[in-house]
């Protein structure tokens, strides 16, 4: 899997993760909202980030046009493994 994959993929379970948040605060479970919504924040700080200089990405940027790191210029779509 390229990294491109991986970060779309990434980008994506966060996503849903934060649908199943806004159903939990709906239904008023907001401790456990809360905690969701803490750990996903912590877990796309912890993983969306470049695998080569560990520097972390932007999220709000898309990835149609991230095809390369901003800080070290590692390629994002090659399939090294």
């Amino acid at each position: 899997m390229n990294t491109i994959t991986y970060l779309f993929l990434l980008k994506a379970c966060f996503f849903l993760s934060l649908g199943v948040d806004i159903v939990l605060f709906a239904f008023n479970y907001t401790l456990l909202g809360a905690v969701v919504l803490f750990v996903e924040l912590i877990l796309m700080r912890k993983l969306y980030r470049c695998p080569e200089c560990k520097c972390p990405l932007d999220f709000r940027l898309s990835l149609r046009k991230m095809e390369y790191c901003p800080s070290c210029g590692c390629d994002f779509i090659s399939d090294r493994k």
